[in-house]
C-alpha cells in the first residue's frame, strides 16, 4: 500500500507556485454550498489566519470555480467538482476516516477531505505547517509571524487514515473557563461548585483548539443536562463545528 501511495503521489500534475497573498492581494477562500457548517466555519478560521498574517482578510466565497483562490471540500459531499479539480482524488480519498490531501491545482489551492473531518483537519494542518499558526494559539498567545506575502514554489499534505479513530478531551472541572468569563448561564445542580455554565464563544475557542490539534470527540463540560438551554447549547456548538459528543461517568 505504501508504494502505491508513492506512485500516486509521484504521478500527480505540478501546477506551479502558489502565491496566497501578494503585497496588493489576497486570495478568497471557497467552499461549496454542498459542504456542511463545520467545513465553512475551518474556513472561516484559515480566513482569520490569513489576516492576522498579513493584515488583509480574504474574501469567503461559494464559488468553487473560483481562479486563483483557496478551495476546501470534501470527497463525500463535493465528489463530482472534486474529480473535475483534481482528476484522481476523490478515488483516492472516497471512503476513507478523516484523511486529506493539500495540494497545488489548476485554480490555485486544494483542500480535499475523505469526510467533513478530513477537509476540516486538512484545512488546520495546512494553517499549522505552511502558515505557521499555532494550533493553541488562542491559549498560549503565540501569533504567528506577520508577512506581507504568503508564496511557496510547492505544497504537499497527505494524510492518511489515523491510526486511532476516536481522539478526544473531557472539559473536567471547567470551573477555570467559567470564572474566565462569566455570563454563559445558570446549571442547577446539587452540588457545591459548577453553578454556571461556560460562556459560549469561550467552548467555541475550545472546540476550534480541539480540532486544530485533530481531536474528533469532545465531552464539552463536567455535568451537561441537556434539558437546560445554556448546557444544551454546549453540545450544538460542538456539533455544529463537526465534532462528536460522548459523556462521562456521571451522566448516565
Amino acid at each position: 500500500m505504501r508504494g502505491a501511495a508513492l506512485l500516486w503521489l509521484a504521478m500527480l500534475p505540478a501546477w506551479g507556485a502558489v502565491e496566497l497573498a501578494a503585497p496588493r492581494a489576497v486570495w478568497p477562500v471557497a467552499v461549496p454550498p454542498s459542504e456542511p457548517e463545520s467545513v465553512r466555519l475551518a474556513a472561516q478560521d484559515l480566513r482569520g489566519d490569513i489576516e492576522r498574517i498579513t493584515g488583509r482578510a480574504p474574501a469567503l466565497t461559494s464559488d468553487a470555480a473560483c481562479r486563483d483562490c483557496v478551495v476546501v471540500l470534501s470527497a463525500a459531499r463535493s465528489g463530482e467538482l472534486l474529480e473535475r479539480l483534481a482528476p484522481g482524488t476523490h478515488a483516492r480519498l472516497r471512503g476513507r476516516w478523516e484523511a486529506y490531501s493539500v495540494r497545488e491545482a489548476p485554480n490555485g489551492l486544494l483542500i480535499a477531505g475523505s469526510d467533513e473531518r478530513g477537509a476540516i483537519f486538512g484545512v488546520y494542518a495546512f494553517a499549522e505547517r505552511y502558515l505557521g499558526v499555532d494550533p493553541m494559539h488562542f491559549w498560549s498567545g503565540r501569533a504567528p509571524q506577520r508577512r506581507s506575502s504568503l508564496r511557496w514554489d510547492k505544497v504537499a499534505i497527505d494524510a492518511g487514515e489515523p491510526s486511532f479513530r476516536y481522539r478526544g478531551w473531557f472539559v473536567n472541572d471547567e470551573d477555570l473557563l467559567t470564572e474566565w468569563r462569566g455570563g454563559g448561564g445558570r446549571r442547577f445542580i446539587d452540588y457545591p461548585y459548577y453553578h454556571q455554565v461556560v460562556h459560549p464563544e469561550v467552548m467555541d475557542r475550545v472546540l476550534e483548539a480541539a480540532l486544530r490539534l485533530q481531536f474528533n470527540l469532545i465531552i464539552p463540560a463536567s455535568f451537561n443536562d441537556v434539558t437546560n438551554p445554556p448546557e444544551e447549547r454546549l453540545v450544538a456548538l460542538a456539533s455544529r463545528r463537526g465534532l462528536d459528543v460522548s459523556m462521562h461517568h456521571v451522566e448516565p
